[in-house]
């Protein structure tokens, strides 16, 4: 996997750190009626878990309104119910339902509950205490939720049945038949526990996203929590220029990870973030760092943003072939490089990848990199190794990195790129110095190549990373060692 991990080396300059990293459900087709789509099915089931907007998204392609989508939830099975505002699961405790976050490894059988349903409406029971029912107090004045104990073969009250339907926006409203009231929690820490409230309020608003819960079956979890090495990528922005940060979310089809599953904390007024779309707006100049917690797993990240300001026009971009950001560098002049093998295995290829990278790189961008052996003069240096012969030499990479590159630059003016509807401003960086770390692991000399040469992109100005993966800059690397069209492009522009 590569990566961005930039520090201030000084003022104006900036280290840049880049490296490498190597219920079942279907669709009914020609479906005539509502009551046609079940909660089996791949659509309904994503529109229950909040995944779809149904009006938005479904609307179009199976001709059903919301409305017309609530008479098809049909669900009977094991799911967890996770609320949309504070991203956290609904969880079973002996004093009371409550709410929290985390892995559902961790969290266990708590956050799992059985529903049926019923003529009579929906039953919500503990995994953890089977004879548990979810329910209201008798008395209808009350918005507290408690569990009632129902024996096997027993008669389950009224206040145990829940009338449950689709939300706007998706996932369920979650409604108690015998209260006529919502099940609903607040904040991030659920500070205003698990209960049920009268109204519902309008879609636009927390209010109403606290009051709506996202079901998903617990055998369609798996593999799709967000995972810890999920990776924010550094945001340089322009004064005056919002943009969206961008994230490499692992796996890539995370559940529940939009922008709004996250909460941000511990940023100067250099900037504000829009919570729901993402959007960074920048007031000055300055670096500061995002805490960004991801609701649902409890899972902490860092977001570094660094402010820029400049008024020179370097003109307008033809293309973009970077998912991650939308700085791009370039050197003033060819720059030199110094390489050293340190470690001497014969099966690490180290050599044969750093040629391939050179001749590959200079056809593409029209220059001719030479190597010099004074490591003091050069600008771009090569270092191949183990993983503590790079240590020694300023290269730290972590267990599942193959690559690594250092680079200190400094804002030099700013593209235009309207093809994009995002990140219309693309910055454009002088390159200082950089250093380049291979880690010798015994890969093959294709894959050494492919490492190599994907470096040696991000030392030329090469920033993020492309969303091809057959491209040598992808984020992950593999065999193919041969620079795209694409990937040519995108520095070409900025080199000539």
């Amino acid at each position: 996997m590569y990566s961005k991990n930039k520090a201030v080396k000084k003022p104006l300059l900036i280290v840049v750190c880049i490296f490498l990293l190597c219920s079942s459900f279907s669709v009914i087709a020609g479906a005539e009626s509502a009551s046609d789509f079940t909660m089996s099915d791949d659509l309904m089931a994503a529109v229950a878990a909040g995944e779809i907007d149904p009006e938005k998204e479904l609307r179009q392609t199976i001709g059903k309104s919301t409305a017309e989508l609530t008479s098809a939830i049909t669900l009977n099975g094991t799911y967890f119910l996770n609320n949309k505002y504070s991203g956290q699961y609904l969880q079973y405790t002996s004093s009371g339902a409550t709410s929290n976050g985390g892995f559902t490894s961790s969290l266990g059988s708590a956050v799992r509950w059985t529903i049926s349903t019923t003529s009579n409406g929906a039953t919500i029971r503990s995994v953890n205490s089977p004879t548990k029912y979810l329910a209201v107090s008798s008395d209808t004045s009350k918005i507290t939720v408690e569990f009632v104990t129902v024996s096997s073969g027993g008669t389950i009250p009224s206040r145990c049945y829940w009338e449950i339907s689709i939300a706007a926006g998706g996932g369920c409203i979650i409604k108690n038949k015998y209260n006529s009231k919502y099940l609903c929690t607040y904040g991030n820490d659920d500070s205003d526990g698990v209960h049920t409230v009268e109204n519902l309020g309008s879609s636009e608003y927390n209010y109403y996203n606290s009051r709506v819960w996202r079901i998903l079956s617990t055998s369609s979890i798996s593999g799709r929590e967000l995972q810890t090495n999920t990776v924010f990528h550094k945001c340089d922005l322009l004064v005056g220029n919002s943009d969206v940060y961008k994230v490499r979310k692992i796996p890539d089809n995370a559940i529940w990870s939009g922008y709004s599953d996250f909460q941000y904390s511990g940023y100067s007024s250099i900037i504000s973030i829009n919570s729901k779309t993402g959007y960074i707006t920048p007031s000055q100049t300055g670096t500061t760092t995002i805490r960004v917690k991801h609701k649902p797993t409890n899972t902490d990240f860092e977001l570094t943003v660094k402010v820029w300001s400049t008024s020179v026009n370097k003109g307008a971009l033809n293309t973009w072939n970077d998912v991650e950001g939308n700085f791009v560098g370039k050197w003033a002049t060819t720059p030199s490089i110094f390489k050293q093998k340190l470690d001497p295995s014969a099966n690490f290829f180290f050599n044969i990848g750093c040629e391939e990278a050179t001749s590959a790189w200079n056809t593409a961008l029209g220059i001719n990199m030479q190597y010099t052996s004074t490591e003091s003069s050069a600008k771009i240096k090569v270092y191949g190794g183990t993983r503590q012969q790079l240590q020694e030499k300023g290269g730290f990479l972590s267990a599942s990195q193959a690559g690594l590159t250092n680079i200190t630059y400094n804002c030099t003016g700013y593209h235009t790129y309207s093809a994009s509807s995002t990140g219309k401003t693309k910055l454009q960086a002088k390159i200082l110095s950089a250093e380049v770390y291979i880690l010798s692991r015994g890969s093959s000399a294709n894959t050494t190549k492919n490492v190599c040469t994907h470096e040696f992109g991000h030392a030329l100005g090469y920033f993020g990373h492309s969303y091809r993966t057959s491209d040598v800059m992808y984020y992950q690397c593999h065999e193919g060692y041969t620079l795209s069209s694409y990937e040519k492009t995108h520095l070409q522009q900025i080199y000539n």
